[in-house]
């Protein structure tokens, strides 16, 4: 119907067949637009359509759908006109006019194919062996008896396997085979051709309706009526079929990627085909075609297949080809010589040629031999004989009673013959292994070296695993070891790992600033000590002690709460504060922020941690290839676990079928089942004992070359039988003590037939209580026997189970497999493209790496500086701090009322020289000169002051003044001179860390400035490296439905700018565009809390700052009313308690005790130092001659190396192997003597620096040809 467009289409894919859905649309098409009439739903997925015409304007026309299932239907087209798709385009109502559904008949097919061979082959055999025996016969090498009894265990053996063929049953897949290609008749549309995949691949059905259609495809179960071998196709399945326009030839897509051309005794009947010639051209596992069609004129073939492949073919006409097969037939007639013809004899031309003299004399010598060979083959007749008659004489001697038999040594006639037999014997077999040695010897050094080169690298054989009941089977992945160059380099690359992660870890130890060690010793210094120990004992001593303890406390609790708000001041931000964890977050935002950066881009930033070097795609080869290994190795060992289960599990079941056989010796035949033959191991699964031989294997061996000895002198072949066993499957080997061929069962089932036939006759003469006991031990019989049965079939089926799951996983393992080869081959590319950057790159990283040290070094140092200047703040602070307390000792010292006090306030701050000790030459004139000048100008403004009242000598103590008072006044004016100078001395020191710190700090931005220059560099060099790593192609496995890019709806012709994308990181963009917009309305949230907890924070500020002003006022009012002014709460605590008279004593006799044991532990020390001195001197010196010993040695090596290369002779220019290796060696030596040397110059140099210079200056080492 040229009218109507029908497709069909998968609406959803699942692995339940139940979830299949699919739809055929219909469509209308006119002469410019297609226009959809309606579509049908079906459960499975449509494998092709096909279109039948009724012939006639009142039937409509059909269309066959033919699923993947196995399902074939028939339904009517709709009629564009009675359609009304206003409302949806599903068509209700349709009705499915035929059903069929495929059931599978090929194993019965094999079964038949099987028994006619082996029925033709067991033809052939017996006639062979009638053939033999009549031979046998007529030589006297058997008689009459001997060949019937043979004849009947023949009979036997024919009829047992008669028997096996008829409890034969058929095999049907668990899982339907596949539908791959339809083919509809013209003349016969109830009929079609169907060509199935999976286990029933290798044939063409033909299929017919049923006569009456069924309601459903159960019913519709049909076997196919008639079945086409696809010879020599090895059951690859037919894709696809297509016919020339004479219809003698037969065009068929194979999977496998093979295009066939069948001849056809009847055109367009695919039933009929004859002779075919194959050609693979697509790829054999992924150009499966799928497409062949022949040109108008058959004059060209195109096919096209699934590898994205398409090929074209010329094709020799038919008249061609029957012109050539006519001539072919013609040229063979006429070599066939004419009766008619007279032969003329040929020329003797061959020299070696028997004259005539010659050829009487060979007839004559002919004749004697024929003579010779009758009589040794009477006198052999006769040996037989007389064998015979000897077994029937011993035979005879075991049939009479034990008293009366001869024993085995009384036949020997003569003893000592058979003695003298023996030892010829060992003299000839010592005679040929001793010719035989040196051959022997020749032949285990070959096999000897054949193994070291192909086996010993072996990892794993080949092994091949096979299932029991079903043909699969499973292979193993011939791994070789990895080799030596493979382990060094390993070795290689985890030294440098290793060297590179102890690198970043000391870089990682250096970044321990000062700062952290300058905080823990002024944590150290800050140490809350009490300010006065009490050691005094005693009442008023433990009195004193607890007051101090009070006073302590109350000062530490004091100094805590205002270090606390220190503290707190610290720690409240500036306006322009941004805390650490926001910008943290900020900062891994934008790192991680969720989009994808390509790397082609041109403003991509390659990440540190993804930079690639040379080393780096190394060891990502030697991962690969180590990886690739050990799943290889993985699998084979579960390949081989599996075969040893095997070869147990073949142990148990034959230990059962001795159980059943013995079982069923106590059954009546008709309560027999059939028993599974017995098991054994395939070669192939046991590849290792291919090399292996016993002495049964070495006679067999033996009898097989004598055969083929046979054979070639008398040109018959007695190879028939064992090629018949082998066909049928039956072992070479009989059993012993049985016919050929016979099972154990089969010979018990014969000897004991008559003793259960006389058990069963004579079960009538028992008793009742008998009956009933035989009646159950035949039941306990029968429930072993159908007990062990099914225990041997679910082991056997396990078993096929799991080699099947390991068959499935061999082929993903093959799969990635296939992958990370194509995965090495790109990361080779990108390792010699990284090896051509290697110097660039490592020059401008050691730039980056420098200026990093250069920073982290400045960064420490700054550090450094800045805790000395917090620490000599802090220290300043604490001689302030002293100072304050000598004034208020002072005071207290003075007393209230005391009409001196201004007197002796001016003794206490007058400035005095003192002599200083000249530490640094000028610059302490200097600083004497300035500090004689402060003092007279501070000397001349207070007796300036003093001019306005009564004057007094500074020097000297006036009338009326208490002469201790003065003394301790001058003494305390001491002190505060010494606090002043210390006081001078740290704010100079303080002032030249800041102007240090000043001065590290610009460097640091120096230094900052050309480390980001150098990453920019850097930067830019790897975006370079980055652009030429994307020029480099990269395989890709990718399937048709995984390619989103289309124009129009079609795939484009061109997909070079699509770009390779993860499905995962697509999902993943997709959803963090939601996770971003809920990102952005919990900060918004998150903002807005802030806000509203800022407010409520200025608030709470506010009232408890008017809590405080509130309760300062009130305090102070209190100390008012308490004690007439506001005082300092640390000063009335101090004057509680003045023990310092007493306390100094006894800190005087503590600091003395102290200093003895540091000067005692010194002592010690430098005599430990001495020690350690003179042994690093005596290891030195050690050292030091070994250094000399090696240098004189390397420049002896150096010179007989420069004179071997000068005294080469013109016949060894060429490089030989000896030189090399020895050459190898020496440069080995000398970087082992290079590395001791710098060993020992390093220890030197540590050493040299300890204790200063102790030998001169390493010389160089002498340059010259190594």
């Amino acid at each position: 119907m040229g009218d109507m467009l029908v497709t069909a289409g998968i609406e959803h894919e699942s692995s339940h067949a139940e979830e299949q859905l699919s739809s055929i649309f219909f469509f209308s098409v006119s002469a410019s637009k297609y226009t959809p009439v309606g579509f049908i739903r079906f459960q499975g997925y449509p494998a092709q359509l096909a279109w039948l015409s009724s012939g006639s304007d009142q039937q409509p026309d059909q269309v066959r759908v033919f699923f993947t299932d196995g399902r074939v239907c028939d339904f009517d087209c709709p009629d564009p006109a009675k359609v009304d798709a206003s409302v949806t385009y599903e068509l209700a109502g349709f009705d499915v006019k035929q059903r069929f559904a495929f059931a599978s008949v090929k194993s019965k097919l094999r079964r038949a194919e099987e028994l006619e061979e082996i029925h033709r082959l067991e033809a052939e055999e017996m006639k062979r062996r009638a053939e033999e025996r009549k031979r046998k016969l007529e030589r006297g090498l058997q008689t009459e008896e001997e060949q019937a009894k043979e004849v009947e265990d023949e009979e036997k053996e024919i009829a047992k396997r008669r028997a096996e063929e008829q409890q034969w049953e058929p095999y049907y897949p668990e899982e339907p085979s596949p539908i791959l290609c339809g083919l509809v008749p013209d003349n016969q549309q109830n009929a079609f051709w169907l060509s199935m995949g999976g286990f029933d691949s290798g044939y063409l059905y033909r299929c017919e309706y049923p006569a009456e259609a069924p309601k459903d495809f159960e019913a519709a179960k049909r076997e196919p009526v008639h079945s086409v071998t696809v010879k020599d196709s090895s059951d690859v399945p037919v894709s696809v079929i297509s016919f020339s326009k004479s219809g003698r030839r037969a065009y068929l897509g194979m999977q496998d990627g093979s295009v066939r051309v069948q001849l056809l005794d009847t055109p367009f009947d695919i039933g009929s085909m004859t002779s075919q010639w194959c050609l693979p051209m697509h790829d054999n596992d992924y150009g499966a075609v799928t497409g062949i069609c022949p040109s108008h004129d058959d004059a060209y073939l195109i096919s096209v297949g699934r590898d994205g492949n398409y090929f074209v073919y010329n094709i020799m006409p038919e008249e061609e080809m029957q012109e050539r097969q006519a001539a072919a037939a013609k040229a063979k007639a006429a070599v066939l010589p004419s009766a008619k013809r007279i032969q003329r004899g040929d020329d003797i031309d061959d020299p070696g040629a028997y004259s005539i003299e010659e050829d009487k004399q060979k007839s004559e010598h002919d004749r004697r031999v024929k003579l010779a060979e009758e009589k040794k083959a009477g006198i052999r007749r006769r040996v037989n004989e007389l064998r015979v008659e000897f077994r029937k004489l011993k035979e005879l001697n075991q049939a009479l009673p034990e008293r009366i038999q001869l024993r085995q040594r009384e036949f020997e006639m003569v003893p000592q013959l058979k003695l003298d037999m023996q030892e010829q014997r060992k003299q000839k077999v010592h005679l040929v292994e001793r010719e035989l040695a040196w051959e022997s010897e020749r032949c285990q050094i070959a096999l000897n070296k054949l193994r070291k080169r192909f086996l010993d690298e072996l990892e794993c054989d080949l092994v091949v695993v096979r299932a029991i009941e079903s043909d699969h089977e499973v292979a193993s992945i011939r791994t070789s070891k990895l080799s030596e160059a493979f382990n060094r380099l390993k070795e290689e690359m985890e030294r440098k790992r290793t060297l590179a992660s102890q690198k970043d870890a000391t870089r990682d130890a250096t970044l321990l600033s000062a700062k952290e060690v300058t905080l823990e010793a002024s944590a150290e210094k800050e140490e809350d000590s009490p300010l006065f120990k009490s050691n005094l004992k005693g009442a008023r001593g433990e009195r004193i002690l607890r007051q101090l303890r009070k006073v302590e406390e109350k000062k530490r609790k004091r100094a805590q709460r205002r270090q606390e708000r220190q503290e707190l001041e610290q720690s409240k931000p500036s306006d322009d504060y941004d805390d650490p964890e926001d910008v943290r977050a900020i900062q891994e935002a934008r790192d991680n922020m969720g989009d994808f950066k390509l790397k082609s881009a041109g403003d991509y930033v390659v990440p540190p941690h993804l930079r690639l070097s040379s080393d780096k795609a190394r060891q990502k080869l030697i991962d690969l290839d180590e990886k690739a290994y050990q799943h290889k190795c993985d699998f084979n060992r579960r390949l081989v676990a599996l075969r040893d289960r095997k070869k147990q599990l073949v142990q148990e079941l034959n230990a059962k079928l001795q159980q059943l056989e013995a079982i069923q010796l106590r059954l009546r035949p008709d309560d027999r089942k059939p028993l599974p033959p017995k098991l054994t191991m395939h070669s192939t699964e046991t590849p290792e004992k291919k090399y292996e031989y016993t002495q049964e294997t070495l006679m067999e061996f033996k009898a097989e070359m004598e055969a083929k000895a046979a054979v070639a002198v008398t040109g018959e072949d007695d190879q028939g039988f064992s090629a018949f066993k082998k066909a049928a499957g039956i072992s070479s080997l009989a059993p012993p003590g049985g016919a050929p061929g016979a099972s154990s069962s089969q010979l018990t089932d014969a000897a004991d037939a008559a003793s259960v036939a006389g058990a069963d006759k004579s079960t009538s003469a028992l008793s009742e209580l008998q009956s009933e006991r035989l009646a159950a031990e035949n039941l306990r019989n029968l429930y072993a026997q159908n007990q062990l049965l099914r225990e041997f079939q679910s082991a056997v089926r396990n078993f096929d189970c799991e080699v099947r799951l390991l068959r499935h996983e061999k082929f993903d393992l093959d799969a990635k497999l296939k992958r990370a080869e194509l995965r090495q081959i790109t990361l080779f590319e990108e390792f010699q493209l990284l090896q051509q950057f290697e110097i660039s790159e490592s020059t401008l990283a050691n730039r980056v790496e420098q200026r990093g040290e250069e920073k982290i070094d400045v960064q420490n140092k700054v550090v450094e500086c800045t805790s000395k200047i917090e620490s000599k703040k802090k220290d300043i602070e604490r001689v302030q701090e002293k100072d304050r307390l000598l004034f208020d000792t002072f005071k207290e010292s003075l007393g209230e009322g005391n009409k001196f006090t201004e007197y002796l306030t001016k003794v206490y701050r007058k400035r005095i020289k003192r002599k200083k000790v000249e530490k640094e030459g000028e610059d302490a004139d200097e600083d004497d000169e300035s500090d004689s000048d402060d003092d007279s100008d501070f000397e001349s403004e207070e007796e300036e002051s003093d001019g306005e009242g009564v004057r007094y000598d500074l020097d000297i103590c006036p009338a009326g003044c208490d002469q201790n008072l003065y003394d301790n006044t001058c003494a305390l004016r001491e002190k505060r001179l010494d606090l002043e100078e210390e006081l001078a001395e740290e704010r100079k020191t303080m002032e030249a860390l800041r102007k240090e710190l000043e001065g590290l700090q610009k460097k640091a931005r120096a230094v900052e400035t050309a480390l980001a220059q150098a990453e920019k560099e850097l930067e830019a060099f790897q975006l370079e490296k980055q652009s030429k790593l994307n020029e480099l192609e990269t395989v890709v496995v990718l399937r048709l439905h995984q390619i989103l890019h289309h124009e129009n709806g079609h795939l484009p012709q061109d997909i070079s700018n699509c770009l390779v994308f993860e499905r995962s990181a697509l999902l993943q963009l997709k959803r963090r565009i939601s996770e971003l917009q809920e990102e952005k309305h919990q900060q918004n949230k998150e903002q807005k809390d802030a806000k509203r907890k800022n407010i409520q924070l200025n608030k709470d500020r506010r009232l408890y700052q008017a809590h405080i002003d509130d309760m300062m006022v009130k305090c102070d009012k209190m100390m008012v009313d308490k004690f007439g002014k506001v005082e300092d709460m640390e000063k009335l605590e101090q004057i509680v308690v003045n023990p310092k008279i007493e306390e100094l004593t006894v800190k005087m006799f503590e600091q003395q005790e102290k200093m003895l044991d540091e000067m005692n532990q010194w002592d010690d020390k430098i005599r430990e130092a001495k020690d350690q001195l003179i042994s690093q001197t005596r290891d030195n010196t050690k050292k030091l001659s070994q250094m000399l010993m090696l240098y004189t040695d390397q420049f002896e090596l150096e010179e007989q190396i420069e004179s071997r290369q000068k005294n080469l002779g013109s016949e060894y220019q060429g490089a030989r192997e000896a030189d090399i290796e020895e050459i190898e060696k020496l440069m080995q030596l000398v970087q082992i003597q290079a590395q001791e040397l710098n060993a020992l110059k390093e220890e030197i140099g540590m050493l040299s620096r300890k204790g200063g210079h102790i030998l001169p200056p390493v010389q160089p080492p002498m340059q010259g040809p190594l």
